[in-house]
């Protein structure tokens, strides 16, 4: 990476790592996690980065719904409880 961009890459990074906490933390208000806020938050982090997007769908072809579909089914498998079966 160029060196005069290092410091707005980080500075950015930074910020979503402060609004997946702010999500994480919401969620945890509204329900239970299967995982302590911080490490949730850090588990939204790289899973929704711009980099993991990047690879699916440009590098492997998956489209954006796709990639979206994707990533709810796997943030929820990963960050709430499992539901109890009906009935």
């Amino acid at each position: 990476m160029d060196p005069a961009i290092e410091p707005i890459y980080q500075e950015m990074e930074g910020y979503r790592a402060r609004n997946m906490r702010e999500a994480a933390g919401w969620i945890a208000a509204h329900g239970p996690l299967r995982l302590d806020v911080e490490r949730a938050a850090e588990v939204m982090w790289v899973l929704a980065s711009p980099d993991v997007a990047r690879k699916l769908c440009e590098g492997r072809g998956w489209s954006g719904e796709q990639y979206a579909e994707w990533l709810e089914d796997t943030l929820v498998r990963t960050l709430l409880p499992d539901r109890a079966p009906p009935g």
